[in-house]
Order: C-alpha cells, then structure tokens, then sequence
C-alpha cells in the first residue's frame, strides 16, 4: 500500500553537511573560465528564458542583398574644372577668327559593393562659345553651345576576365591644343578579355567605333580586334581577327580592311620544329569624283607551312655536323583582284627543302630543291622545278692596329627546268668586305666607322638568250655617342649607300639616311630634348622594249622624308616659383597615322609643322596658360595665339 503523503523530512545533520561543500564547489566551477566554454560546447541549446522580457530595439532596414553582395555605391570622389578661352586665330589666305569660350567639367569615380568587382567613371562638360571670323573681305559670327560627357565601367578590373566599357562625346574647344575648325568626337569602345586559372591562354575581343565632326568634313571608323592564344603540351594556337570599316559621310571615299589569321606551332623538342600559318586579307576602297567612281580591291589566300629539323648524332645513317640545318616550307596562295580592275584568280603552289652545314669554322655549304606551279587564270599554267648549290667562306674578323677587316665570299649555282620558256640556268659569284673601327676620345665620346663594298657577277641562260650582270654596292656609316656626362645622352648616326645594277636591266638605288637625339639637363630647373631623321632615296631603272629594243629610262628622282620634334622646359622662369616656359616644335613630311589604315588614333588633320612657345603659371587650384603657335595644317598656314584661365575644384 501507498504511503499517505507527510510533512516534508528534514534532512539529517550529516547529509547537511556534505551538501553545503558541494553547493560551493558548483559557485567556483560556474565562476571559473572554463565554465564559460561549456556553454559552446556541442548538443541541444539551453531553453529560452521565461517571463517578461525587454522589447527588441528597432534595426534599421538593409539593403537589397543577394549571395553576399551589397548593392551599394561607395564614396564617390568628385572633381571639376572650370575653364575661360580665348584664341584669336589668323590663316595664310587672309582670314581671321577670334573665339572665346567658357568651358564647365564635372567628373565622378566611384565603385559598386567592391573596387575589384565594379569601377565607374562619369563625366559631363558643357562648352559655350563665341566666335567672329573674317574670311577675306567678309564677317561673320556665330555662337553656340555644346555638350561633353564620358563614361566608363569596369567589371572585374583586376580579374582574369576583365571587362570595359568607354563612351565619350569631346570637343576640340576643350583642348588648348586644337587649331582651325572646331571637331567633335564622339566614340565608344567595349573590351572583354578573359585568361583561365592555370596555364597560359588568353582570350580578348575589342570593339571600337569612332567618328570625327568637322565643319565641311566627317570621318567614321569601326575596327573589330580579337585574338586568341592557347597551349597545349608541345603545341600553340593563335586566332586572330581584324576588320576595320572607314568612311566620310559624303560618300566620296570608303576603305574596308579585313584579315583572319590562324597560326599553330609544335615544338616536340629543341632539334624539331613545326609552324602552319593560314591567313585571309581583303581589301575593299572605293572613291567618287567628278571623272567618275573607281572601285578595286583585292583578296589574298595564304596556307604556308615550315619545318625545321636539326639532326642529332644516330638520327641519319651518316654522321653530320651539329650544325646541320634542315628547312621543309610547303605554300598554297590564291590571289584575286576585285571591283572595277577586277581580272581571274592568280594561284600559287611551291614546295621547298634545303639542308646546309658547316665544314669547319670558316666555310658553310647549302643545298635547296623546289617545286613551283603558277595557275593565271586565263588558261595559262607554269610548272617548274629548282635547284640550288652554295659555298660561303665567312673567316673570323681579323683585328689590325684597332682596325676590324671581315671578308666574306659566297658562290652559287642553280638551274631551272619547265617548258621551254621558264627553262634557265645561272651561276653567281659575290665578293664582300667591311671595316670598321671605334674611336674613343678622352674616354667620353665613342665613334665608330663602317665602311662595306660587295660586288656580284651573275651569269645564265634563259631560253636562247644569254647573258651576264654585275651589281656592285658601296656603303658608307658613322656612329657617335656621347658619354661626357650622366645628365647628356647624344647619340647620332649618318650613313650612305649606292648600289647600281648593269646587265640586259639598269638600274640604280641610292640611299641617305640620318638620325639624331640628344637629351640634355642643363640645370636642376632647365632641360632640353631634340630628336631628328631625314631621309633621302633615288631610284632608277632602265628597261629594253621587247617591241624595239629600246631602253626605257623609268626615272622617280629623289624622295624625302624628315621627322623631327624640339622640346624646351624651363620651371622657374624669371626665377617666378611655378611659372613655367616650355618650346614645342614638330616637323614630318608624311602622315604616318591614318584612319583608312584602321588606326582609331589617327587625327582627321594632318599638322606638318609646328612651332609653339608657351607660359604656364598654377597657383593652388588655379592654372594660366598662354600660348604662340604657328603651324601648317593640312596645307594651309595658321597663326593661333591662345589664352586659357582654369580653376580645378
């Protein structure tokens, strides 16, 4: 039976007694270090806490977020200027223009969530002007406003598949650099490339458009640019595209530019090999003028392969010398005029293989065999088979009271078989020789002088006909080099060379060539750099009408070309702190960037000369520039005097 229930028992004075020690040693153990740890350790968390407890503080509200990205700009960095214009310009015919204009930038940089995950650059100008000209005995005046803007977006920056995105619309009145009518530019480019985690590949791809606003004139390029790169053990592959597109808006003049090219290399191992390269390129031009349209064009078609082998000690039954060189080249082209000069395809097809090696230090022997077709296209085809034999004696320089002498002779044999026209046999014998010597003087600056003579003799037989030519070419070359102080670099070259042909052909190439620069600190405030290339070239040939029996005298006389640039810089004008002068000066007879060429950077004028002297004054924020110009500009003369205030804020 159950016992009723009772008055609680009092625990005995015994059982008291221990449990007083123990509540203690529970106090210490919950106090300890090592009681805090207990509450991390695995298993079931304790039960919440029972009765009333403090209302939650309100939070404030997040923004959206998504796989930890916060959606959220960072500080943005602000920057700006304000610019007042004034030029007054004067050209060669008798027409004047004055223009003044206040120019307002403003651009901001900031970045999204992270500066490695997205970077944008933001910019906004506003251009108000006046302008007064006088052409001849007439005046005119205009005013206007334009507007500028830029933009760019960085993804993944510093990635291995970094992508941009620039657009800009700009106005040549914003640069202190612009002369004659006013340009706008407007352009856009979008860049994605992309590199895998290991190894070395690389993929990009670059669009670019640009077009270039002028008063009477407008120029519009888009370029398509991409390539690839990939290995793969002991083989590489490239890819690469190009394709540009330039036009005026007139319609007067278009040039299509097109290229794809596909190369793949193997390299087994040093003494081996192998490189395979096909490529397309096309070419599309088109000009209107009042004599009518001309269209042409032309497309080339090339797959070429070559190999080279350097055999090794067992890889041949006979014994060669480390030096032995093997070349194998196979080649397919096909070429074919388009537009109005239009004609059939010219086809291609040559198969060579040569072997040269070295019989002691001083003589080498070359052997070479090809297979050549030649398809026209109008029912006419050419087969032929070459081949060729050569002995070069090439001893080591010999020295003479610091006088260096190299000779060098080379003879070579070869012949021809076809039909009966392309049938030829030949025989050449060359003799060459230099001498050179280095001077040095006081042991600051170094000449060298190079003098070089070659003469060639060649005779063969084409067919029926026989015959025998000489060409001899004479060489004349100097170097110096100034080494008379750390803070003066000099270095300038002359060179001169004739070479004149006489045979059934006459002809004659002359060549001048000069070079200079020189970069001097003539003070700890003042330097000064020039740099200079002038180049002149004659050619002349004669050639026997097949009709007559005449010579033809074909006579291009001289051409020329120079290059050169000046700059002057002196910090401290006046001893005025922060006034600076700077001299500019430019000359080139030929414009070497174009836009139908496909280069984006090219300018629309083209600036043959170019004098500048300029005054530059910063105080703080503030910025004074005034600027002298004379320059000619796409033939035309123009005297520009400049003055600019900018204040950056």
């Amino acid at each position: 039976m159950d016992r009723p229930p009772g008055p609680a028992r009092t625990p005995r004075r015994g059982a008291r007694s221990r449990i007083v020690p123990l509540a203690w040693s529970l106090s210490l153990a919950l106090a300890a270090p090592g009681a805090q740890a207990a509450a991390f350790l695995p298993g079931p968390e304790a039960d919440p806490p029972t009765g009333d407890q403090p209302a939650a503080e309100p939070t404030p509200a997040e923004p959206l977020r998504g796989d930890g990205i916060r959606w959220a700009f960072g500080p943005w960095r602000t920057a700006g200027a304000l610019t007042l214009d004034a030029r007054a310009l004067r050209f060669e015919d008798g027409g004047a223009s004055r223009q003044l204009a206040a120019i307002t930038e403003v651009e901001t940089a900031s970045y999204l969530w992270q500066p490695w995950f997205m970077q944008v650059r933001l910019g906004a100008g506003l251009t108000a002007s006046t302008d007064s000209g006088r052409d001849g005995a007439t005046a005119a005046g205009a005013s206007g406003n334009a507007f500028t803007g830029r933009a760019q977006v960085s993804l993944f920056p510093a990635s291995r598949f970094p992508f941009s995105l620039r657009a800009e619309v700009a106005d040549s009145r914003t640069s202190s650099d612009a002369l004659g009518s006013d340009l706008r530019t407007r352009r856009l480019t979008l860049s994605q490339a992309y590199r895998p985690e290991r190894g070395n590949d690389h993929y990009q791809l670059q669009v670019d458009a640009s077009q270039l606003l002028a008063d009477d004139r407008s120029d519009t390029l888009v370029t398509l640019d991409g390539n690839a790169m990939w290995l793969r053990g002991a083989h590489r592959f490239e890819l690469g595209l190009n394709r540009a597109d330039n036009r005026t808006d007139d319609g007067l003049r278009r040039t299509q530019l097109a290229s794809l090219t596909g190369r793949h290399a193997w390299n087994p191992d040093p003494s081996l090999g192998m490189d395979t390269l096909a490529s397309w390129h096309e070419l599309r031009a088109r000009s209107a003028a009042a004599t009518g349209d001309s269209d042409f064009g032309s497309d080339v078609r090339q797959l070429s392969t070559l190999v080279t082998w350097r055999p090794r000690d067992g890889d041949l039954p006979l014994p060669v010398s480390p030096s032995t060189l093997v070349v194998g080249s196979a080649r397919w082209v096909e070429s074919r005029a388009a537009g109005s000069s239009g004609g059939p395809a010219l086809v291609g097809a040559n198969a060579t293989l040569g072997v040269s090696t070295e019989f002691g230090p001083d003589w080498r022997a070359a052997a070479s065999a090809a297979l050549n077709h030649l398809d026209t296209g109008a029912g006419s085809q050419v087969g032929t088979v070459t081949g060729n034999l050569s002995l070069t004696w090439a001893p080591r320089g010999q020295t003479w009271q610091a006088w260096r002498y190299s000779p060098m002779a080379t003879a070579s044999a070869g012949l021809t078989r076809g039909d009966a026209d392309s049938e030829r046999d030949f025989a050449t014998a060359q003799w060459s020789h230099s001498l050179s010597r280095e001077f040095l003087r006081d042991g600051q600056d170094m000449i060298s002088l190079t003098a070089a003579q070659s003469l060639g003799v060649t005779a063969d037989r084409a067919g029926t006909r026989r015959g025998t030519g000489t060409t001899a070419t004479h060489s004349l070359g100097m170097m110096w080099q100034g080494m008379a102080d750390t803070a003066v670099q000099r270095f300038a070259s002359a060179s001169v060379s004739d070479t004149r042909t006489r045979g059934d052909e006459r002809s004659s190439f002359q060549l001048v060539n000069l070079q200079w620069s020189q970069r001097s600190q003539l003070s700890r405030l003042a330097s000064w750099s020039g740099s200079l290339t002038a180049q002149s070239s004659h050619a002349r040939i004669a050639l026997a009408d097949t009709a007559t029996g005449a010579l033809l005298d074909l006579d291009g006389g001289w051409q020329h070309y120079a290059s050169g640039t000046l700059h002057y810089e002196q910090q401290r004008l006046f001893d005025v702190p922060r006034l600076r002068f700077t001299l500019l000066a430019g000359v080139s007879t030929q414009q070497l960037l174009r836009r139908s060429a496909g280069d984006v950077d090219a300018p629309l004028s083209f600036v043959s000369r170019s004098v500048e002297a300029r005054l530059d004054y910063t105080v703080g924020r503030l910025e004074a520039r005034l600027s002298a110009r004379a320059a000619r500009v796409d033939d035309r003369s123009v005297a520009a005097l400049i003055a600019r205030v900018t204040r950056r804020f």
